[in-house]
């Protein structure tokens, strides 16, 4: 009896598991830019989000020049062919001049006075650079106006401008 139940361990184990040849599905090499009037938008990750039940998200991050490449399962192996909703998000960063430098912030009185400057230095913003405040229609894929369709065949090339 005790062998039995072993076997049927083994069994689900394995049934579950399959038989190790798991196949990821093939991905296209996706790339752009990310503009916001008319300036690179720098240190954004850009999403692509599958519209629909099947599917698999890709992302990116981009550069200072605001040029990005997708990655699904392996660094920049692209996205896999299908429709999706894009998003675009910045990194935060601290706002305010105080906030440039809050290294020299040691005590509760040198935040205090940034304070009274009207520089929070804990406020942050989506903003990747100066001039580049992404809107925040852009930032979910619910709300997002971007739709793009990643073809088998492409080319890829999506430069999406997020003004």
């Amino acid at each position: 009896m005790r062998v039995i139940k072993h076997i049927v361990a083994v069994a689900s184990v394995l049934a579950l598991v399959g038989c190790g040849d798991t196949k990821l599905p093939g991905t296209v090499k996706v790339t752009g830019k990310v503009l916001h009037a008319g300036k690179p938008v720098a240190r954004a990750t850009v999403s692509f989000v599958p519209i629909g039940q099947t599917g698999r998200a890709a992302s990116g991050l981009t550069d200072e020049s605001g040029q990005y490449q997708l990655t699904t399962f392996t660094a920049n192996d692209g996205a896999v062919p299908g429709n999706y909703a894009v998003t675009v998000n910045p990194m935060p960063k601290p706002i305010g001049k105080a906030a440039a430098n809050t290294s020299t912030m040691t005590t509760p009185e040198d935040y205090a006075k940034a304070m009274q400057q009207g520089n929070d230095p804990t406020m942050t913003s989506h903003a990747s650079e100066e001039g580049t405040e992404v809107p925040p229609e852009y930032r979910l894929p619910a709300t997002t106006p971007l739709k793009k369709n990643v073809e088998a065949n492409g080319p890829n090339q999506f430069d999406l401008l997020v003004d």
